[in-house]
Parts: C-alpha cells; sequence; structure tokens
C-alpha cells in the first residue's frame, strides 16, 4: 500500500524510508524521531498507516509521537474503550494520550489498574507507566503500591514517586522518599503498612 502510493508521488525522504522499514521489518528497532522529522504528504502517509494499524502497540506509539489532531481523536475512543472493558492495552493507550495532552485522567486510569490489577505484571506496567505522569493524583495509589508483594511493583512505584517528587534516583532520593513516607504514616488515621508476604527494598 505504501509502494503504491508513492509511485505516484515524490520519492520518499530518507525519514519516511526509515519509519516504513521499522513499522514494517524491525518494530523493536521504531524511532520515533523519524516520525516526527515527517512534513505534508509523508506526515499524512504515515498518520494513515498508523491509523490502519490500530490497535498494535507500535501504532498507538506512533500516533502519539505524530500528535495529530486524528490520532488524538483515535486514541481517546480507544482509551476509553479499553478503560471500559479492562482492556490489555489501556495503560499503552492512556500513556500515549497523556504525551500528547497530559490530563489526570488517563493517570487516574492506570492508578486504578496498578491497585487492582490481579497480574504482577499488569501491576508493574501501570507503576512504570505512572513515571511518565506525575500529577498529584496518583500518589495514593503509587504509596500503596510500596506494599506490593512484587518486588518489582515496588521498584517502579518508587521510582515513579521520586519522579513526582521532583527527587533524584539515587540514595539521596531515597531519603527524600522514605522521609515524605514517614512523615504521611505520622499523620492521624494514617498506620504503616509492611510489605505483604514479601521481603526486600523497594529499589
Amino acid at each position: 500500500m505504501v509502494g503504491a502510493w508513492w509511485s505516484r508521488h515524490l520519492q520518499p525522504s530518507d525519514a519516511f524510508e526509515a519509519f516504513r522499514h521499522e513499522f514494517f521489518a524491525d518494530p523493536d528497532g521504531f524511532d520515533l524521531d523519524n516520525l516526527r522529522a515527517l512534513e505534508g504528504r509523508e506526515r499524512l502517509q504515515a498518520e494513515r498507516v498508523l491509523l490502519a494499524a490500530l490497535p498494535d502497540p507500535c501504532a498507538i506509539l506512533g500516533l502519539s509521537a505524530l500528535a495529530t489532531a486524528r490520532a488524538k481523536r483515535r486514541l481517546q475512543v480507544l482509551f476509553e474503550r479499553e478503560r471500559a472493558h479492562g482492556g490489555d492495552l489501556m495503560i499503552a493507550v492512556a500513556s500515549a494520550c497523556w504525551a500528547m495532552a497530559p490530563h489526570p485522567r488517563y493517570a487516574l486510569a492506570v492508578a486504578e489498574r496498578l491497585k487492582m490489577a490481579p497480574a504482577s505484571s499488569e501491576r508493574r506496567d501501570a507503576a512504570a507507566a505512572l513515571a511518565s505522569m506525575p500529577t498529584p493524583e496518583i500518589e495514593d495509589a503509587l504509596d500503596g503500591a510500596l506494599d506490593d508483594i512484587d518486588p518489582l511493583v515496588r521498584h517502579h512505584a518508587a521510582r515513579a514517586l521520586l519522579t513526582l517528587y521532583g527527587a533524584p534516583i539515587d540514595a539521596t532520593g531515597l531519603r527524600t522518599l522514605a522521609q515524605r513516607i514517614v512523615g504521611r504514616d505520622a499523620r492521624p488515621g494514617r498506620a504503616p503498612q509492611p510489605y505483604r508476604e514479601s521481603s526486600g527494598a523497594v529499589m
């Protein structure tokens, strides 16, 4: 489809050729900078290709990089569908929507998955995604995830909290995180929660 389109138009740019190769032949090497560099007809054609490929995860990522009006509308519709039906792609779509137009509702939807998802792999993905959504509304969900049975969930939750606090992800940041957690636990009506059925550091 892409080759036929270009046979009737101008020679494709290096950026478009790279996008075409990466998307169809080497998705693990998908470079979003090539998409962002596209202009005019090439940008429109890349948008058509990616929209036709939905709900492929690479297409979701690519559309978030293009951030066109049509891409935003389609991903918002996909987000609402995935959230309503508990779809596996909700976290990825919420992250894409946030990247295009940050809004607390995307972060809150991911935070809900962090709290409620039965699969530890999904909770890990949710905690990792929240590191890119630093909004105060997710603090309680990340705080609760520090008690998760899965050490990788705790790890990603700690990193996301450090990002939320604007603290470095190093020993200094860990001290900041510990001080904030202790301060929250000291508030009336809030008791510290031990890790459930597991031990180990959060980082």
